[in-house]
């Protein structure tokens, strides 16, 4: 068995674009909540497709049942 860094493994990177991701949605709808009132602040953020995170906890499940090195 081998050993290889944390940014390496796969399925963190999933689980750290995940996290970015999940950031970013809550982020953009709240920024995105105020529009149509005339004194609140209104960027029209685009929101993350739900799919999206559906195929992150995927390749992260497959990322972790197909691995066999360990991580420092």
């Amino acid at each position: 068995m081998g050993e290889k860094k944390w940014f390496q493994s796969k399925t963190i990177i999933a689980g750290v674009i995940a996290v970015v991701l999940g950031i970013y949605d809550a982020a953009s709808a709240g920024l995105s909540a105020g529009c149509g009132t005339a004194e609140a602040l209104c960027y029209h953020l685009p929101m993350v497709p739900t799919w999206v995170f559906s195929l992150l906890g995927a390749f992260g499940i497959y990322g972790r049942t197909v691995s066999n090195t360990v991580i420092k």
